[in-house]
């Protein structure tokens, strides 16, 4: 019997999509693109991302240590609950309602940061209302994540994951059968690597390691007995209120300081001249209209019983 010799320097490297779990075998090594950081501590630095060609995700391609570097986190600061603020998470707490959000429930912010959501919610009356942050001291015990809850959030965490296939494993496990999961996240389908500084505050850099397609996220949630029951194409942060939408809210960082750590602070006086611009006006007034549409939100139903279904993103 002839063996078949194989000169391993003629083979390409094999490049493996963690979401889908798909070798790049059909289209080679992808094509890899170096994004600025939004971030202000990484301010100058590029960092690579590569799509897969079959679900669509995007990959951070470089490994990166970020466990200390979440403690200075600019979400993880600590925030007063202003009017903007409150105008936003009034918008959150309506999409929570339509999904069936009643008083008495336990509802369970994932990732949430400073808390500033726990708080609203609490303020609002649903005293079941709290919260796991394991970077943020005041909410990093376990001890919220042992009961199941009737109603989990995980807005903008997913994307910070490396392992994501384990973390949306873990998600629907804090979920009672029956109970809601909202996932909010970044959508890959709505990004254009072509242009990557265009989308740098959406790629966020170092910080976001997968960056989902809604193709995947649906299929995540399916193999994980989650029956999609709405789906947002905007974040509730994208609101038609003047001055309170991303594509303004983007520009104004932009201007300010040209990264994404303070969206909501005060705007110096040598900056604001630079608001009576056409542009900013118009993105001021009518930047929802003109959403690019890079985040989604997909609230999941946790089925009676558990899912024997496989597919592929």
């Amino acid at each position: 019997m002839n063996a078949h010799r194989v000169n391993a320097r003629t083979l390409k490297p094999v490049v493996i999509c963690s979401v889908c779990c798909t070798a790049s075998l059909r289209t080679g090594v992808p094509e890899v693109v170096a994004v600025r950081s939004n971030v202000g501590r990484f301010r100058g630095s590029a960092f690579p991302v590569w799509r897969c060609a079959d679900c669509g995700s995007i990959h951070a391609a470089r490994e990166v240590d970020l466990g200390s570097r979440y403690q200075d986190y600019p979400d993880h600061a600590p925030v007063a609950l202003d009017w903007r603020r409150r105008l936003l998470f009034r918008g959150q707490l309506r999409r929570l309602k339509a999904a069936g959000l009643k008083r008495d429930m336990r509802i369970l912010d994932y990732g949430c940061g400073n808390g500033a959501l726990v708080a609203y919610l609490k303020l609002r009356g649903y005293a079941g209302a709290v919260g796991f942050d394991r970077f943020t001291p005041a909410f990093s015990s376990t001890i919220p994540l042992w009961p199941r809850f009737d109603m989990v959030i995980a807005q903008n965490v997913i994307e910070h994951s490396s392992n994501i296939v384990g973390f949306m494993r873990d998600l629907a496990r804090l979920v009672r059968p029956g109970g809601v999961l909202f996932v909010g996240t970044t959508n890959a389908a709505a990004i254009d690597l072509r242009a990557p500084d265009a989308f740098a505050d959406t790629l966020h850099q170092p910080f976001h390691r997968k960056i989902l397609s809604l193709r995947a996220l649906l299929v995540l949630g399916h193999r994980n007995g989650l029956a999609l029951e709405r789906l947002y194409h905007t974040t509730y942060t994208d609101t038609r209120i003047p001055l309170l939408n991303e594509r303004f809210m983007a520009l104004r960082t932009a201007w300010v300081n040209d990264t994404g750590d303070t969206p909501l602070l005060p705007v110096k006086s040598r900056h604001r001249r630079r608001f009576w611009t056409w542009r900013a006006l118009l993105l001021a007034l009518f930047g929802s209209f003109l959403s690019r549409k890079t985040h989604v939100v997909a609230v999941f139903r946790r089925n009676q019983a558990p899912s024997t279904g496989e597919a592929r993103p």
